[in-house]
């Protein structure tokens, strides 16, 4: 009989085998990325263990105090199929509920989906990887974001997600500042931002949101220039057709697919046909 996996807290010095486990998965996480989950919500980030040896781990973060957000289950390749992703998935939502949290997202790999579909997740829309490299584009009317861009792009945001990611956003952009980027029009309306952070094999953007295809585009190439002949990654939703255009004519080829799921209620779908790459499976 197998032994029950046991859960505790992840905590820094838990760092070395989260960077084992999602190397040995082939993600793009870096360090940093851990190091952030840890500071938007230690709480809710775990690590299993059978048989007195840790083998898997998982993140919980709560936007706005309304959605939480369930990634990084990870599990050694040794010891999947004894249980252990799903207990720390009802680690998750036993966080996730014990705070008021109705509505749960998160972003499904093939592999992934049959079990979250046991758990009562459900479709909410569909998603690609795409991969791509940079190249020298101008940069239009796209320009550095700057302190007081930032309660605009707060505000959009919060439109387009339904709900505020401000602690992740500034967070991203203040690691990076030279990447996050904003365009206006010419009377200094916003019409967009993108950030993009680095991985430990590509840049990522994330995310990338636009009133209009033109300020997407814009954004986008503005980005592609930032990460000169290096491998860059984005997540596209396939209700923003616009979106999967660009990535076509930029030259983006497929990598695989997710799909955006929610267990409980989704009362704040935000508006994803304005999204032209998501935060990533991390943060949604």
């Amino acid at each position: 009989m197998s032994a029950t996996p046991q859960l505790r807290q992840l905590v820094e010095a838990d760092l070395p085998l989260a960077m084992d486990l999602k190397l040995l998965a082939g993600w793009n996480q870096t360090e940093a990325d851990w190091r952030r989950f840890l500071w938007l919500c230690p709480e809710g980030c775990f690590v299993a263990a059978v048989e007195g040896r840790d083998c898997g781990t998982a993140v919980a973060t709560i936007f706005d105090g309304k959605v939480g957000w369930i990634a990084m289950i990870l599990v050694h390749p040794d010891l999947r199929r004894r249980g252990v992703g799903t207990a720390l998935m009802g680690a998750c939502i036993e966080f996730l509920r014990g705070r008021g949290i109705s509505s749960i997202k998160l972003d499904a790999t093939p592999a992934g989906k049959p079990v979250y579909e046991l758990l009562g997740f459900v479709d909410e829309y569909q998603l690609e990887r795409r991969q791509g490299t940079g190249r020298a584009y101008a940069q239009g009317t796209v320009t550095t974001l700057t302190p007081s861009d930032l309660g605009p792009v707060l505000a959009l945001d919060r439109e387009v997600c339904g709900v505020g990611r401000g602690n992740l956003l500034r967070r991203i952009a203040e690691e990076n500042p030279s990447m996050a980027r904003v365009c206006r029009s010419a009377s200094g309306d916003l019409r967009g931002y993108a950030m993009v952070r680095p991985g430990s094999s590509a840049w990522h953007v994330a995310p990338c949101v636009a009133t209009a295809a033109d300020a997407g585009a814009q954004l986008l190439r503005a980005t592609l220039a930032g990460c000169l002949d290096e491998p860059v990654l984005l997540d596209l939703v396939l209700e923003n057709p616009d979106a999967a255009a660009l990535a076509d004519e930029l030259g983006f080829t497929f990598q695989r697919p997710f799909t955006r799921m929610y267990f409980g209620e989704n009362p704040w779908p935000g508006r994803p046909e304005l999204v032209y790459a998501t935060s990533g499976p991390e943060k949604g």
